[in-house]
């Protein structure tokens, strides 16, 4: 009996050992085990569970890696969300510095969530659309490119955004950007005082919201044409720079540097001077009148400041070339004769004058100049502020929130040189609308299509207030005029010669 119990005291003591000394492992315990049972184990077996064993402990180690992902991957998207969600509370406070007190702009203030949100939104959209389309930059091809200056090329389209942050809003600019620049508009023109009709609540808001679009988007800056403009002369807005008062270097380099601030840009592509620092005829007015002209800047000193810029853009960053706008044969050719005879004076590449079936002026003394002079013409109001369109010809008179309805008595240049209350206005309007209606054309197609027939035309500045407005622009690109369609368009020309000039 008392041999008996010797295997299990054996047993006892190869267990006690094993425990003892760790560094023996568990297969010399489980060899101690079976030699004392009498049941000597495999040296396979034994390295076969040595083996399960690692396994096991390597899975525990995985899955609490993965755990660890898993929790690093939630505070990621909770750090997200905050940042979405702080964005989305910017946007929203950025709205409602903009807007300010002004009640035109009060529901961009009640809904500026809402709009934070469709921003995000857009934002998403505009990535999906990126990535399904590849490399969407690459396939821009939808409007034509005219070489407006070395190493600058535009579309023969242009988006002005005169109505951004007016009737506009943020939102809506957002829309129209991305639909013209997806459709291959690569050119985009502002000014400091935009939106109209001018005021000093809305004062710049349209060049803040084509950068803050180009910043959302993520655009590449080489990929546009930024174009803007400096205020003329102007007692009625004292807001900028008191007046202005005239067009001297200070006006001048001071307009630069604002709308390089208010666009976040290095550079701008073409700066051009909004209407002349002297006394000319415009915005409807046809007759010279002497008695009116008053002390101006010298053309010499403007030109020095905007040829100072450029040199500047070359190092620093600033301005590309320069351009004019609603100037008149006697101030282009006076401008290419100074930078003619200075030469630290850049010379003008554009002029930005009206063109439309309803005031073709241009066509007369502008045009033997620009074209002996290698100037183009970047044509703005080719639809006459709209009224091409045929919208006001309706029963009712036309939306009401057109430009013409919507600021009726608050709008100059609307109430003079666009006045429907002018029967030549509304009968020559009325014959073009006509021969669109005979030749299966949409009038706004008709009224593009012809300018950009133009042989000194470089490129067409449209505004848009709604998307459909837009692709009736680019079906213009399409269209080709017939011999017989220009010949009727003519002849209504010669019986109502420039009745918006």
């Amino acid at each position: 009996m008392r041999w008996a119990h010797r295997p299990f005291q054996f047993l006892v003591s190869a267990v006690i050992s094993a425990r003892c000394d760790a560094r023996r492992g568990l297969a010399v315990a489980l060899g101690s085990v079976s030699l004392c049972l009498g049941v000597p184990l495999k040296e396979e077996e034994v390295a076969a569970k040595s083996e399960n064993n690692k396994k096991r402990n390597k899975k525990k180690k995985q899955k609490k890696n993965q755990q660890k992902v898993k929790e690093e991957e939630a505070k990621n998207i909770g750090r997200r969300r905050r940042k979405k969600k702080q964005k989305a509370e910017g946007v929203k406070e950025e709205e409602r510095e903009i807007a300010g007190d002004d009640e035109s702009c009060r529901e961009v203030q009640v809904a500026a969530t809402g709009k934070a949100m469709e921003e995000c939104e857009l934002e998403r959209r505009w990535r999906r659309k990126r990535e399904e389309a590849g490399e969407m930059l690459e396939a821009m091809s939808g409007v034509a490119l005219f070489n407006l200056a070395p190493n600058l090329s535009v579309s023969r389209l242009c988006l002005g955004t005169m109505t951004f942050g007016e009737q506009n809003t943020l939102s809506d600019s957002y829309r129209l950007l991305d639909q013209a620049f997806h459709a291959g508009i690569n050119f985009f023109d502002s000014a400091e005082m935009y939106p109209v009709p001018q005021r000093p609540a809305t004062c710049g808001r349209s060049e803040e919201y084509l950068a803050r679009w180009i910043k959302q988007r993520h655009i590449p800056r080489d990929r546009l044409v930024i174009a803007t403009k400096v205020a003329g002369p102007s007692a009625q807005m004292t807001w900028i720079r008191g007046g202005p008062k005239c067009l001297d270097a200070a006006n001048i380099t001071q307009a630069i540097d604002d709308s390089l601030l208010r666009m976040q840009m290095d550079y701008i592509d073409l700066y051009q001077i909004h209407w002349p620092d002297r006394y000319v005829p415009m915005f409807g007015e046809i007759e010279y009148d002497p008695v009116r002209q008053y002390f101006s800047i010298s053309i010499e000193e403007q030109l020095e400041a905007l040829s100072t810029a450029v040199k500047a853009g070359k190092a620093s960053g600033s301005i590309r070339y320069i351009g004019l706008s609603n100037e008149t044969p006697y101030g282009l050719m006076k401008f290419i004769h100074v930078a003619e005879k200075y030469a630290s004076h850049l010379k003008i590449v554009s002029l930005q004058n009206s063109y439309s079936l309803l005031c073709r002026t241009f066509d007369s003394a502008m045009a033997e100049c620009c074209h002996q002079e290698s100037v183009s013409l970047l044509a703005y109001s080719p639809l006459a502020m709209g009224i091409l369109s045929g919208k006001y010809f309706s029963s009712d008179g036309g939306p009401t929130n057109a430009r013409l309805n919507l600021f009726k008595g608050r709008y100059a240049e609307g109430d003079s040189r666009y006045n429907l209350s002018n029967k030549f206005i509304r009968e020559a309007t009325m014959e073009y609308l006509n021969i669109a209606k005979k030749y299966g054309l949409h009038p706004v197609s008709l009224a593009i299509a012809f300018v950009l027939r133009h042989p000194l035309v470089a490129s067409v500045i449209f505004g848009a207030t709604k998307s459909w407005q837009l692709r009736e622009v680019l079906n213009a690109c399409k269209i080709e005029l017939t011999s017989e369609v220009i010949e009727e368009i003519n002849m209504i020309h010669s019986r109502f010669p420039n009745p918006c000039p």
